[in-house]
């Protein structure tokens, strides 16, 4: 496993939705950006996925995968981190925590 954090002088105007709530577990909102990319350029072999908070709060957020999960970072607004991990364990989704 493999994570590097990133902090980011430009902050992107991205809002939150006023109703989502914090709750851990629950789906990261919108304005926490998540691409993935593959290292053999399909979607067979190894991932990273970029996770960046573009929201305008502070947002504690991990990455699941099939057999586990990152940890619980606590992100600035425009702070990420990258998170690598082998082919056969599959992104699942980023939530919050």
């Amino acid at each position: 496993m493999l994570s590097t954090a990133f902090t980011s002088g430009a902050l992107a105007a991205t809002e939150e939705p006023a109703s989502f709530a914090d709750t851990p577990g629950a789906t990261a909102p919108a304005c926490v950006a998540r691409p993935i990319t593959w290292q053999s350029g399909d979607e067979l072999g190894p991932w990273t996925v970029h996770v960046k908070n573009n929201c305008t709060s502070y947002k504690r957020v991990q990455v699941l995968t099939t057999f586990g999960s990152s940890s619980c970072y606590n992100l600035a607004p425009g702070a990420g981190f990258n998170f690598s991990r082998a082919a056969l364990d599959g992104y699942r989704k980023t939530v919050i925590c």
